[in-house]
This record gives structure tokens, C-alpha cells and sequence, in this order.
């Protein structure tokens, strides 16, 4: 992520959704290296998602709809929420509540768990990941309009 956009960051004159929708569509448009693949749990009721991620990568999450616990299994990465920046070294975790979204960097080589309530053991991802989180086109729109306007 280029200094520009870390600078978004900090600026007092926009709301933490601004402020991830710039970022979520800046980084939309450069090329890099693909996500690493989201590994898919299922234990009984629960749905759980892990994905290992290389160090110095940044991954913005999208709104989530419902609390759900969060768990670093190794690494070290810091997250950025509207609260601040807060620097989390395994193993650590937390609960997040309805509408969370961050901005997390790796400084690690890291490891991260999500689990969500998953009660009629349903398989289809698509579904899950609709229930779990907000859709990510009006986050991406709104950070294009943003882009437009700050580059005025």
C-alpha cells in the first residue's frame, strides 16, 4: 500500500467507511499477488474460515452483519478500526460486534481464524458469506467516487 493511501488513514475529514472504501478500491486496482486461499471448517453448528497470510500484506475486511470471534493463531499484525491501530501477536483473539470492519496488516507470517454461527450446518460458501458480511460492490463504488474526488 503506497503512502498516499496510509495517509487516508489519518485524515480527520472523513468517516471510517470513507476511509476503507479509498483503500478497498485503491488496492482493487493494483496488481499483486491473488489472496491466499480461505480454508473452509465446519464443525458442528459453527462455520469457520482460515486464511495463512504472508507478511506485509494488507486485507480489508468487508462489514460484517453479527459479532463473531476472531483468532490470531500465529503471527504478529496490526489492525486498523476506527478506534485506532492496535498491534496483535499470537495467540490472541477477540469478538468483534455487528458492523465491524478493519483494516489489517501483516507484519508476520500470520495465521487467522474467524468463526460464525453456522445452526442449519449449511455448506454453500456464497450462502455463508452472505449471511456473515455486507456486499463489497457499494463499498467499491463509494471508494471510486472518493478517488474521483480527491484527485480533483
Amino acid at each position: 500500500m503506497d503512502v498516499t493511501s496510509l495517509n487516508i488513514l489519518r485524515r480527520l475529514d472523513l468517516s471510517w467507511s470513507d476511509k476503507v472504501a479509498y483503500l478497498a478500491y485503491t488496492l482493487s486496482q493494483v496488481e499483486g499477488p491473488a489472496l491466499p486461499p480461505i480454508r473452509h471448517l465446519f464443525v458442528k453448528g459453527l462455520y469457520v474460515r482460515e486464511i495463512l497470510m504472508p507478511a506485509d500484506m494488507y486485507l480489508i475486511g468487508r462489514v460484517h452483519k453479527e459479532g463473531h470471534v476472531l483468532e490470531l493463531v500465529y503471527g504478529a499484525l496490526e489492525i486498523f478500526t476506527e478506534k485506532g491501530v492496535t498491534l496483535h501477536k499470537a495467540p490472541d483473539g477477540f469478538k468483534s460486534t455487528p458492523g465491524f470492519q478493519m483494516v489489517l496488516h501483516t507484519l508476520t507470517p500470520c495465521l487467522g481464524r474467524t468463526t460464525h454461527p453456522n445452526p442449519d450446518e449449511c455448506r454453500d460458501i456464497n450462502v455463508l458469506e452472505n449471511r456473515i458480511a455486507e456486499p463489497s460492490a457499494p463499498v467499491l463504488a463509494r471508494g471510486k467516487q472518493l478517488t474521483q474526488e480527491l484527485l480533483k
